[in-house]
């Protein structure tokens, strides 16, 4: 009973710190290619997304779906879709702007 009681608590300690550290997206980007469809994109990325835009042109319907790291790395993945097929994706990594700056004047 304690082995079984040791396992379900080293599971869950696992598991807790998984979450704590969100979804790895530069990694599951290795994972996709072009031309694949929507579904099989999400079926990689997870469901964690919104949708950036959305327009119908000539070429057909295009969807640009973002995936956010979160404020741990503050970066973003925008996933360009044309008639539901991946045609693009790009890793977004903003600017450093410096948080505090001082100047010193004699």
């Amino acid at each position: 009973m304690k082995k079984i009681f040791f396992l379900l608590s080293l599971i869950l300690i696992f598991s807790s710190c998984k979450s704590m550290m969100g979804v790895n997206y530069e990694k599951l980007t290795k994972e996709l290619s072009l031309g694949m469809t929507k579904q099989e994109v999400i079926k990689i990325m997870g469901e964690d997304y919104y949708i950036e835009s959305l327009s119908e042109t000539d070429e057909g319907k295009i969807e640009v779906l973002t995936f956010y790291d979160g404020p741990k790395t503050n970066q973003k993945f925008t996933l360009h879709f044309i008639n539901n097929k991946l045609k693009e994706f790009h890793k977004y990594i903003p600017p450093y702007t410096p948080q505090d700056v001082r100047v010193i004047r004699e």
